[in-house]
């Protein structure tokens, strides 16, 4: 089983990850794992509903585990082992907040993975970046309206 690990300290962009995971070619299961360091938004659930109505495997949703060393800068290798603790897969995906995957994301990294024997795989995506307006909105879920129009 593959796990996506999402990372996401920003409002908004929970409409995005939905709607374009809604659209993934299924083939062997997968889960979503969400480290989400946004204030008080795991707690809130309204980010987890969106998801799971959208129909997303949802494996686990948080914060990010208290760090073994709170003196330190940053966060991003601690959400990072977070989503390593709560992911069940044998193959981790690592993603960021505002990723946008092909709808075959998952038979890429299927035949990847397949192509690599022995222990648990681990792989950290790379991206085409483009630029976007400032979000509309900014609540646990939703991040533009019209942009979201045009995406799907």
């Amino acid at each position: 089983m593959i796990s996506l690990i999402v990372l996401t300290y920003r409002p908004g962009g929970i409409d995005l990850l939905a709607d374009n995971l809604s659209k993934t070619i299924p083939s062997d299961p997968w889960e979503l794992v969400v480290v989400d360091d946004w204030p008080e938004r795991a707690g809130r659930g309204l980010a987890q509903q969106h998801l799971l109505e959208r129909g997303i495997p949802l494996g686990w949703y948080g914060g990010s585990k208290n760090k073994a060393y709170p003196e330190t800068k940053g966060g991003l290798c601690n959400a990072t082992n977070t989503g390593i603790i709560h992911a069940k897969g044998d193959c981790l995906v690592f993603v960021s907040d505002f990723t946008i995957l092909p709808p075959h994301w998952l038979l890429i990294w299927e035949k990847h993975f397949k192509e690599i024997v022995g222990q648990k795989k681990m792989i950290s995506g790379s991206a085409i970046m483009f630029d976007a307006p400032k979000p509309d909105l900014v609540d646990d879920v939703r991040t533009w309206e019209k942009l979201n129009q045009i995406l799907y």
